[in-house]
């Protein structure tokens, strides 16, 4: 799945470029929305007990903003060139 995703964005049609980047972007953002979720279970949960929930909540929303980013660095490479 890796090459196939390096060979999209290297495509040189732009359409199949932008596919990819909004592909990784939505997906960027749908983790980013888990992180969301996560944060809410740990204020509900906060009354219980304090759990690991913390480092998960910024675990997710770090990958999720890596993936956003990396989904968008193709894009400005190619107008870098």
């Amino acid at each position: 799945m890796w090459w196939q995703l390096r060979a999209c964005i290297r495509h040189p049609q732009i359409a199949v470029v932008m596919a990819t980047v909004l592909a990784l972007v939505g997906a960027g953002l749908g983790i980013m929305g888990i992180a969301t979720v996560l944060k809410e279970v740990k204020e509900v949960s906060e009354a219980q007990e304090r759990h690991g929930l913390d480092y998960a909540f910024l675990a997710v929303l770090l990958t999720g903003l890596v993936i956003v980013l990396g989904g968008l660095f193709p894009l400005y490479q190619r107008v870098k060139d």
